[in-house]
This record gives structure tokens, sequence and C-alpha cells, in this order.
């Protein structure tokens, strides 16, 4: 889905050394997105991309509407809305969700 990313989206890079990873965008500024993933892009520091380099893969998720509204939001809710839209999950699979986004010891 080719067009504007505004603050809350999921979006997929199209460029770079993170090129097809997801992130949602944090803010946007000037010609220019801040993505976090939670992982390697945290919400206090997020990724500066321009928006050219992004394509919006999702628009309607919990977080995202977090993210609108101006909550707090953690990294750990990033992973894990994230890890849902990559495995392609709906809520009722939540275990197997859980598992993906857990970090291995």
């Amino acid at each position: 889905m080719y067009g504007a990313a505004s603050q809350g989206d999921v979006v997929r890079s199209t460029s770079g050394k993170e090129k097809g990873r997801l992130f949602f965008v944090v803010m946007e500024r000037d010609g220019y997105l801040y993505l976090a993933d939670g992982k390697r892009r945290k919400i206090e520091q997020p990724k500066k991309k321009k928006s050219k380099h992004t394509v919006i893969v999702n628009t309607g998720v919990k977080t995202s509407e977090a993210i609108r509204s101006g909550c707090a939001v953690s990294n750990k809710q990033l992973r894990k809305e994230l890890a849902v839209l990559r495995a392609g999950a709906s809520g009722s699979e939540s275990e197997e969700v859980t598992r993906l986004w857990q970090k291995t010891t």
C-alpha cells in the first residue's frame, strides 16, 4: 500500500540495511518518519528515515491507536504487535505469538 504514512502506521523499509523489516511510525516531521520496532530501534531513540523509502503495511492494529492518541507505548508492545503481523496470526493464536517474540535463552 503506497502513500504517505502517518503516526501509528506499520511500515516496511524498502531500502538501507534494515530493508524488509517492519516498524511502527512513532512520529513524522519534514518528510521524515521516525521508526521503532522495540528491539533494535527503541521507541526512545527511533530511526529517522525518508518516507519515500517505506511502504505502509497496516494501519489498524491496537498499538497504532495508542501511538496516535499519545498514550505511553512500551517496546514490548511494539515487538509483540510486529510479531503478530510477521506471523500473520490472529488474536486467538496468542501462545504462538508469545513464543515468536520472546527471547530464547
